[in-house]
């Protein structure tokens, strides 16, 4: 990933990934033309009379379509007292329209039906909305979108539950130390500028807001002169642009009046900030002031962040993490409107002290201050920010997020032609130069996080902790400010404003409301759903004939191939046949070390060679191990496949484990299992698989395995399992993407036709037979100190992969609570009685006889309450199982969700992985639609009833204390 990066502060009603490499370094790219319908890269631009920026754009290399509008409001605009407004406006806008979609969770059912994604996220200067769909649905994403604009419902009831959620949102936030760190150093670094404020809000404001705020609000700052739509995909131009001009004409614009914004004067001298609170290892963030997204500084900055950090053969990961002072190190060239900073994140190794990890770092900026980058950095920088570039054209989503991006965030859409010009003109000199001005000490605000105990680094000072104590008292005085401000003629308009950036999204594990116009516990039946187009997400899972090819070499190694000419890009992916299920006992973690070292170094190539080959061109290269198989992945620009081909099969052939590389490894294992033990999600979970499986069972251990027996493996311990486990035999390797199927089998025959195993062969994992529990173990309750929510994992003994009846229990669990946005339990726990950010319920199969598991994350006074609602919703699942409505839905959701997951060479890899380890038939994805369409409600019930079992759940607790569950026990 590249130097420039959406910003940490962003938030959503949930989390996606979708963005993060797409939008990384788009920065300083601003032209200022003017005017302009279509160009080079095949946009149109249409301004409706009202001021709505309709972009189009036609990929029709797969039948799905993305719509993504971009409203130019975020936390810039707000102000003590309302601080959270956008984000909480932006969880309300799944609540229900006065028009169209009435019902809550109404929009969701009728994406879900066609198996598509509606996400949003929220950040510093925008708030974006975008919907996945087949093409065929496009009209539904286009009615979505123009009614939300103008007719939110915002009902009173729904906006008080939804802050409840938005209040566990920020406190699963403030479990997590890093980013607890972030928000402190930011505050700290702003002081007047409204990016002081952290985009979620505070609690205070978050539980004071009223709803005729929220709405004003809203009124003020949606509105088509206020927004840009991007619709890229499967359609015809001609014809969807009079579609929108249909939907919007009576649309009016609001006119609206930015207010003038409070600047940020120039720092005169080093800030620095201490957080001292229960933890693992300690943090370090660093954040100098930069200009605005478009000042021409930007494009050096971002090549200066992508050199520092992008890579294993980058600046800073040299000098911290091959050092052992860190195990991980970020920067970014952060994107504002208004200036923003240069941040620089970094994990020092449990154990050490931060203070040499700072030390260290700020040596190497001091270095690029005063020397330039040499020929290859430069040349590398450029072409990390090239291949990220091309990456992004295999996704319509990421695609129309991008265009969005640069419209919002720079002022113009077409800044995306002249995007790697810029970046390919920045020279050693432009990069030195900003490195000058901007990286300098007057102008650094650092952040400290210490796990409690440690001590304070000499010249810290709290002013951050002291502006924010101080922040509650303000928030009560600015009530009547903003009270006053809303009345005025501005805020009187129909509609928003605001200005763009950012990713924060809806999380993925979390679900809707209720609200309108249906009962509260009852929200949008499906019965309701407009079921005229309920076979078209057929389209998704069909489209043009795809061929794939699968061959076994003479040395047993199987090689699958599939062409996608799509975007110059190639994606490998490929697993051997071994994961922690082959761990020796004592041996806890073996089979993930021995992963991790294989990118460390071969017989003909060392750690930093394998880095620099990957990183010159902008590729990507990883091994890591499962439970039950060790994953490998590769992607590259098509010009670089036979090179990163054959990177791959050295590091799949001849690992040679060296001792000091060894050594690194090993102590970033540990570090992540000490951060591990700090996370309420991790602890819960591997909590609930201690519960569950018996102590000879290997599923009860966590692959990254015991800190005890991390310390203890040797060398030869790698070697040995090495030689045991991974063979051609063993292993599956798949390609997808723009290559020729003869050229890429050739390629790999001449790679890896020749690799032989060496040894005896470890014998193949036999699952164990389970007898799932009859009745439940007392609940447990891990006390983790200094955290906000507690991580709520209950379950019971499931099914496995090869079960006769794993259809039949997916489509049983969407129904229930797979789905968090239409799932019964998502929509009982977080939405009707707001109890949790995320609540949702799944099947963990494997080989193995994986769990069934409900997960939520809940304030520890709602932690007994959510438990029992999501017992009862399971016990009436298994005791009176789906309707035929709910079915029906089901089935058409998960046909479609596959179809549109295979719009890309990533999703097409993960299925023909999951379809060859599992023995499935390469052609299952062409099966599965008709699989689906045959079962009956009878067999989803009976699957209801085999494995949910609600009086066995196993319920594990880990967070705060929980008197009123259990007497609380220590980790």
């Amino acid at each position: 990933m590249t130097g420039g990066k959406y910003k940490k502060t962003a938030v959503g009603r949930r989390i996606v990934t979708v963005g993060a490499t797409l939008l990384a370094g788009l920065a300083g790219l601003f032209s200022g033309a003017t005017g302009a319908q279509t160009n080079p890269s095949g946009v149109t631009a249409t301004r409706l009379p009202n001021g709505l920026l309709v972009l189009t754009k036609e990929v029709h290399a797969a039948p799905v379509v993305c719509t993504y509008v971009w409203y130019r409001v975020g936390s810039r605009y707000e102000t003590p007292g309302v601080t959270g407004v956008s984000h909480q406006l932006e969880h309300m806008m799944f609540k229900g329209t006065k028009k169209a979609f009435p019902n809550p969770g109404y929009i969701d059912l009728l994406v879900g039906r066609y198996g598509g994604e509606n996400n949003a996220s929220t950040d510093t200067d925008a708030t974006a909305y975008y919907l996945l769909l087949p093409s065929s649905q496009l009209d539904l994403a286009l009615r979505i979108e123009a009614d939300r604009m103008t007719q939110a419902a915002i009902d009173p009831k729904q906006l008080t539950a939804e802050k409840t959620v938005v209040l566990s949102e920020l406190e699963g936030d403030e479990n997590n130390n890093a980013f607890y760190l972030y928000e402190n150093t930011r505050a700290a670094a702003y002081q007047y500028h409204p990016y002081h404020y952290p985009v979620i809000g505070t609690k205070w404001d978050v539980q004071h807001f009223t709803r005729q705020q929220v709405y004003d609000y809203y009124r003020a700052h949606y509105a088509p002169d206020n927004a840009t739509m991007v619709i890229v995909g499967d359609f015809d131009t001609a014809s969807v642009l009079a579609k929108v001009r249909t939907l919007w004409k009576d649309v009016a614009p609001s006119h609206f009046a930015r207010p003038a914004l409070n600047p940020e004067p120039a720092q005169r001298g080093e800030r620095r900030v201490v957080v001292k609170r229960a933890g693992a290892v300690p943090y370090v963030e660093m954040m100098y002031h930069i200009p605005a997204a478009t000042d021409p500084d930007l494009p050096a900055l971002t090549v200066l962040a992508t050199a520092l950090t992008s890579g294993r053969s980058s600046r800073l990961y040299r000098a911290l993490v091959e050092t052992q002072l860190a195990t991980s190190v970020s920067a970014s060239a952060n994107l504002g409107v208004d200036p923003e900073v240069f941040d620089v994140s970094l994990t020092a190794r449990a154990g050490s002290a931060p203070d040499a990890a700072e030390k260290a770092t700020l040596a190497e900026i001091e270095r690029v201050r005063t020397g330039p980058l040499d020929d290859q950095e430069l040349q590398k920088a450029r072409n990390q920010t090239r291949a990220d570039f091309v990456f992004a054209q295999d996704s319509v989503i990421e695609q129309a997020s991008r265009l969005g991006y640069f419209e919002t965030q720079t002022g113009d859409w077409r800044n995306v032609n002249t995007y790697l010009a810029r970046i390919n003109a920045v020279t050693a000199a432009d990069v030195q130069r900003v490195a000058q001005k901007y990286l300098a000490a007057d102008n650094r605000t650092v952040g400290t996080f210490l796990p409690t105990g440690d001590a304070t680094p000499p010249g810290a000072d709290s002013g951050g902790a002291t502006r924010a104590a101080n922040y509650k008292a303000k928030g009560q005085a600015a009530d009547k400010t903003l009270a006053a401000a809303q009345n005025s003629p501005a805020h009187k308009l129909p509609t928003r404003v605001g200005a763009g950036t950012g990713q924060a999204k809806r999380k993925k594990t979390t679900a809707l409301s209720s609200s309108g116009r249906a009962k509260p516990d009852e929200g949008a039946p499906i019965s309701s759903l407009d079921r005229a187009g309920q076979n078209a997400n057929a389209a998704a899972s069909s489209g043009a004939k795809v061929v794939t090819t699968a061959r076994k070499l003479a040395n047993g190694l199987t090689v699958i191939v599939r062409e996608n000419h799509a975007n110059p890009t190639i994606t490998i992916g490929g697993f051997v046949r071994a994961g922690s299920v082959n761990d020796p006992a004592g041996k806890f973690g073996l089979a993930s070390l021995t992963a991790d070292m294989l990118t460390r170094g071969t017989t003909t190539r060392t750690s930093q060679q394998i880095a620099n080959e990957t990183d010159f061109v902008g590729a990507r290269l990883g091994v890591g191990a499962g439970r039950e198989r060790t994953d490998f992945s590769a992607a590259m620009l098509t010009e670089n496949f036979d090179s990163i081909l054959g990177l791959l099969a050295d590091v799949l052939r001849n690992p040679a484990f060296p001792a000091e590389e060894l050594e690194k490894a090993r102590g970033e294992a540990l570090s992540g299992l000490q951060e591990a033990a700090n996370s309420t999600s991790d602890v819960a979970t591997k909590g609930l698989y201690a519960a569950l499986y018996a102590n000879d069972n290997p599923f009860q251990h966590a692959p990254d395995g015991r800190a005890e027996d991390v310390k203890a493996i040797s060398r030869d311990d790698l070697a040995a399992f090495y030689k045991r486990v991974y063979r051609p035999e063993a292993t599956t390797i798949i390609v997808v993407g723009d290559v020729k199927t003869e050229a890429a089998l050739t390629a790999i025959t001449k790679a890896l036709g020749d690799w032989k195993g060496q040894g005896d062969p470890a014998s193949a994992y036999e699952p164990k037979l389970l007898t799932p529990a009859t009745t439940a173990p007392p609940p447990a309750v891990v006390v983790l100190p200094d955290k906000s929510q507690d991580d709520v994992a209950m379950g019971v003994i499931g099914l496995s992969r090869s079960a006769p009846d794993y259809e039949a229990a997916s489509l049983m669990n969407l129904i229930l609570g797979g789905d968090q946005f239409v799932g019964r339990v998502g929509k009982r726990v977080r939405d009707t009685e707001g109890l949790a950010y995320y609540a949702y319920t799944g099947f963990s199969p494997g080989l193995e006889t994986g769990p069934f598991v409900f997960r939520a994350g809940v304030n520890p006074q709602n932690v007994p309450h959510a438990i029992a609602s999501a017992k009862d919703e399971i016990g009436k699942m298994a005791k009176a199982g789906v309707t035929t409505d709910e079915l029906a839905w089901a089935k058409d959701h998960s046909i479609g969700a596959l179809g549109l997951s295979l719009a890309t060479n990533g999703g097409m890899v993960g299925s023909l992985e999951n379809a060859a380890f599992y023995g499935l038939g390469l052609d299952y994805a062409e099966r599965y639609p008709n699989i689906v369409r045959a079962l009956t409600k009878a067999q989803v019930d009976a699957a209801a009833q085999k494995y949910l079992r609600p009086e066995a759940l196993a319920v594990v607790v880990a967070g705060p204390p929980v008197p009123a569950l259990v007497k609380p026990s220590s980790p």
